[in-house]
């Protein structure tokens, strides 16, 4: 599963809290990323939501529940 092209279009990322991350398909419905660590920032790169943590670590999410750490 990746994110849909939905998301990808829409292209909003919202902090919600220290470790809640929306990412919107449209104004008013979106996918909840629950991060184990607090939140510093999140952004689309390219087709991947990329969220930087408050310890310097960077997580690359392909889809709402896998990640790669860069």
């Amino acid at each position: 599963m990746s994110w849909t092209q939905k998301h990808i279009d829409f292209g909003v990322i919202k902090l919600n809290g220290k470790r809640n991350v929306r990412v919107y398909k449209t104004s008013i419905e979106y996918t909840n990323l629950t991060i184990d660590q607090d939140v510093r920032e999140a952004r689309w790169g390219g087709d991947s939501v990329v969220v930087y943590l408050e310890n310097g670590k960077v997580r690359r999410y392909v889809d709402p529940v896998n990640y790669k750490t860069v």
